[in-house]
């Protein structure tokens, strides 16, 4: 529901005092809080330590540090990570830990403490040191509440095998099911192929207003008490994609669009066919509204630009909207674009049953294919196979839905 995506989002910058909070994942980039796990006042009270531990696997960066809504950029730290600029100059210091598995002791709250000691370096866990020197006037409310913008995990290339940081959806989804906190799926159990054609789709670039962009990218937080398939699903909808699993194997397709298979005819067919012409009224819309995490404005819930056609709402005889959450989405127009092919696959609205000759059991969900058909009038008509099933006399039922390269054109409408 749309309340638990903006509610988990604002809280993902808060500070949580609690030693015991559920560990996250972060892909891409994001602006994330953290749990203070430890916190130690010295110096007769003036000095104020904080551990914020923001994420238990290893981060590419830490960038700008935020207290409460103040951005404080790495270039306004000295080299010890003492606070020069601004309202929090000489009275902050700043240490970033990024988690590698070998990380050693903060040196200056192990220096300070008496109780924080050399044997305390959380390895595989990116967080932040923090000293706060007391001052009535700098923090009249207490202790600020702190978020960073990470640079999340370091994670498998599908095409080039390496491992660094990614935010392209194709990388991320194939981490997470194979990850022991993720899915946990055997590297057997992924259709490589299907990943590295997703992967180079995501990557094209598209024109948009002022430059260029990547296609799709993946950025957001996985708590680690989500369930896996809600997780997966929150992944997906950063690429328009489908992943299925069939015959063993996780295959993944994104929005873009595809040419066709093969091309069916009557001959293929293994008994009789099924055609909707119009979908049932609940899987119809023609506005698409929702909300996502702004990346342009200090990582902030918004919603982005409603996308609607006003010739579908005539046809329609009404506005009917559909609400969706971009919770892995943080750029304004990819949001936008992300809509429109939401909004434009409900108005695909021939859906086919089919029983097909064996031959066709190496057909999947998410395959293109044209269908002619004497019977119904069809030339290469394209259709999206959205259901398969496998038969005990090797028959294939397929359910298809009309297909048109056009709902992925890259046009948003912007208000």
């Amino acid at each position: 529901d749309n309340n638990n995506f903006t509610n988990e989002a604002i809280n993902r910058k808060v500070t949580i005092r609690s030693p015991i909070v559920p560990r996250s994942i972060i892909y891409g980039t994001v602006r994330k809080g953290g749990a203070i796990v430890h916190a130690e006042t010295l110096n007769n009270n003036a000095d104020l330590y904080l551990v914020v531990a923001l994420c238990g696997h290893e981060v590419n960066s830490i960038g700008s540090v935020f207290f409460n809504d103040t951005e404080i950029q790495t270039g306004h730290l000295d080299g010890s990570g003492n606070v020069n600029t601004g309202t929090y100059s000489g009275k902050a210091q700043i240490i970033k830990h990024l988690g590698s598995t070998t990380q050693t002791v903060d040196t200056v709250l192990d220096g300070a403490s008496t109780v924080w000691t050399n044997e305390h370096r959380l390895r595989g866990i990116a967080y932040l040191m923090i000293k706060l020197t007391y001052d009535v006037d700098v923090y009249p409310n207490g202790i600020p509440n702190i978020s960073a913008v990470i640079q999340g995990k370091k994670i498998l290339n599908v095409s080039t095998s390496a491992t660094a940081y990614s935010n392209n959806p194709a990388n991320v989804i194939y981490n997470y099911l194979t990850s022991s906190n993720g899915l946990g799926a055997s590297t057997s159990e992924i259709d490589l192929t299907s990943f590295q054609q997703a992967r180079s789709d995501c990557d094209d670039s598209i024109s948009v207003t002022g430059g260029t962009q990547n296609r799709f990218t993946c950025n957001g937080v996985i708590e680690l008490n989500k369930k896996p398939v809600e997780a997966i699903e929150d992944l997906v909808s950063s690429c328009a994609g489908t992943l299925t699993y069939q015959q063993g194997k996780f295959k993944l397709k994104v929005g873009k669009a595809s040419s066709s298979t093969r091309i069916l005819t009557d001959n293929d067919l293994a008994g009789e066919l099924k055609i909707v012409t119009r979908p049932k009224r609940s899987q119809l819309y023609n506005k698409v509204k929702g909300t996502f995490v702004d990346s342009t404005t200090d990582y902030s819930v918004k919603e982005f630009n409603t996308q609607e056609s006003s010739s579908f709402q005539t046809s329609d005889g009404e506005t009917i909207v559909n609400e969706i959450e971009l919770p892995f989405t943080t750029d304004p127009v990819e949001a936008q674009r992300l809509a429109m092919i939401v909004l434009k696959q409900s108005r695909q609205m021939m859906t086919l049953e089919l029983l097909l000759k064996p031959e066709h059991l190496d057909l999947g969900v998410g395959d293109v294919f044209g269908f002619t058909s004497t019977k119904l009038g069809f030339t290469n008509k394209k259709f999206f196979i959205l259901a398969f099933t496998l038969n005990a006399d090797l028959s294939v039922s397929i359910v298809a839905q009309e297909y048109a390269s056009t709902v992925y054109k890259c046009r948003t409408i912007n208000n």
